[in-house]
């Protein structure tokens, strides 16, 4: 689990955001707003392809592109639940919260880092 996350607000501007996580190399940065978590930016969410398979960035704020209520659990909540959850709904980045207070984020490489520490003995 990530503990020191970067976090962005839902109106930073998408090119903010984009420098940040290009800057330090991320894959998901959590949105917070008002002082909890609202939702989790995905790398790829920040473009889309319009009709004609062209894709247009995003210039807008991060509220347009991020995915709005994200994976939350408590950081009470034991580790073969979360991935057992992660792999039955397709989900690739959990935050971890309590109450509203966010304490790091568990992702999809997380997991592979533990199962190859597990499988090496």
């Amino acid at each position: 689990m990530t503990r020191s996350l970067l976090t962005v607000s839902p109106d930073t501007p998408m090119s903010r955001a984009r420098q940040l996580m290009e800057d330090n190399r991320l894959r998901y940065l959590p949105v917070v707003g008002e002082g909890r978590v609202v939702g989790l930016l995905d790398r790829r969410a920040e473009s889309v392809v319009d009709d004609f398979g062209v894709v247009v960035v995003d210039d807008g704020t991060v509220q347009g592109a991020m995915t709005a209520g994200p994976a939350c659990v408590p950081s009470s909540c034991p580790l073969r639940d979360v991935v057992h959850t992660m792999a039955h709904e397709g989900i690739s980045a959990v935050l971890v919260v309590d109450g509203d207070q966010l304490k790091g984020m568990f992702t999809d490489v997380d997991a592979l880092k533990l199962l190859a520490m597990i499988l090496t003995g």
